[in-house]
């Protein structure tokens, strides 16, 4: 584990201690309601804010103990907050060569590729302009993009995209999403949308209150029953797989999958042999219990049932095992009972491939 937290933030209204081991690779993320604690969380891994009774160490480092604590600035971290908060009256390349400028180029450190770096979040072509003329969207790239130049050990986010509209966060998305699979140190994503961790995270850190819920893997994190994102109304499940076709003529791709082969509209923006998650929300998951035939749904998948819970007079949630892969379905208490549903019992689960992303 490449960082461990023991954090006492009673002071901030939170009266339970958090002990937290966060994965040396990866993006994991921190997820919750607003007032959680996710954000008073980062700030104590940064240094922003000391605790008494806490301890954060990272690669056996120690950043803060009874003895110890470490000023932001010696933490070999970056933090990018929801605002972009570039200097304004630097260009874009200035900003970049200023987190160059005071980067630490050690033999643990990866070597600092601007133009790489550049080219992923595409603001090649901004480097001449100020923040100022710049969108919200290319801000924000520019500020990870900054963060990035600073060859940090640990990248910190704070709802990077929160501020963005819809347009912007579009726009964003897709390039995040490179920046997350291709960083070779680990990522802490803070973020209050279940879309947003399921894209990006490798794992999961659900607090509550001041603290944790759960963490683990984010697949098996998205399919607990009995955490209340998987209660809500748009709700989500993950599956793995890695991309095998691009179906040109009907303009879709196909990925394998342990429960079998997935169709989606084309993903133009992925490459054969590029391994995926699948989201799938669970309003769009239905139930059979046989294969139809006769039906404009592509996706048919086997599955056993695995576990039933009831969400209100109207709702149930059922969890499904597609050959080793959870799956979760929403639907009405009288489909349920209408198809004697139970667990152990072998069933087909429906997706259609305009739903999937």
């Amino acid at each position: 584990m490449a960082l461990k937290v023991r954090a006492n933030l009673s002071n901030k209204g939170f009266g339970t201690s958090i002990d937290l081991d966060i994965s040396s690779s990866g993006v994991t993320a921190f997820f919750g309601p607003s007032g959680s604690g996710k954000t008073s969380l980062l700030r104590v891994i940064s240094g922003l804010d000391r605790h008494i009774q806490t301890s954060v160490s990272f690669d056996n480092e120690i950043w803060q103990s009874k003895e110890i604590f470490v000023p932001t600035y010696k933490r070999k971290i970056a933090y990018v907050f929801q605002e972009p908060s570039l200097f304004t009256h630097l260009t874009v390349d200035g900003n970049l060569e200023f987190a160059l400028s005071r980067s630490t180029q050690s033999a643990d450190l990866h070597p600092i590729d601007k133009k790489a770096i550049c080219e992923v979040l595409d603001i090649t072509r901004l480097l001449a302009r100020h923040p100022q003329t710049l969108s919200g969207g290319e801000a924000q790239r520019v500020a990870i993009a900054r963060a990035l130049c600073s060859n940090p050990k640990l990248l910190l986010m704070d709802e990077p995209l929160s501020a963005l509209d819809s347009a912007h966060k579009s726009e964003i998305i897709p390039l995040f999403e490179q920046v997350c699979h291709t960083a070779k140190i680990p990522i802490v994503y803070v973020s209050h949308s279940i879309d947003e961790v399921a894209r990006f995270a490798d794992h999961m850190v659900i607090l509550n209150d001041g603290r944790i819920m759960a963490q683990g893997k984010i697949e098996a994190m998205l399919s607990r029953l009995d955490l209340p994102h998987a209660q809500e109304l748009d709700s989500i499940s993950l599956m793995l797989g890695e991309v095998i076709e691009h179906d040109t003529e009907f303009g879709l791709t196909k990925i394998t999958t342990s429960a079998g082969v997935m169709t989606l509209l084309q993903a133009q923006h992925l490459s054969i042999g590029d391994k995926v998650k699948i989201k799938i929300a669970t309003k769009d998951v239905s139930l059979t219990l046989s294969e139809a035939s006769d039906t404009s749904i592509l996706n048919k998948l086997p599955v056993t049932v695995s576990e039933i819970c009831e969400l209100d007079v109207a709702r149930v949630l059922i969890k499904l095992d597609a050959v080793g892969q959870p799956l979760i379905a929403q639907i009405t208490r009288k489909s349920v009972s209408l198809m004697q549903l139970s667990v152990g019992q072998s069933l087909v689960a429906q997706v259609k491939s305009c739903a999937l992303i």
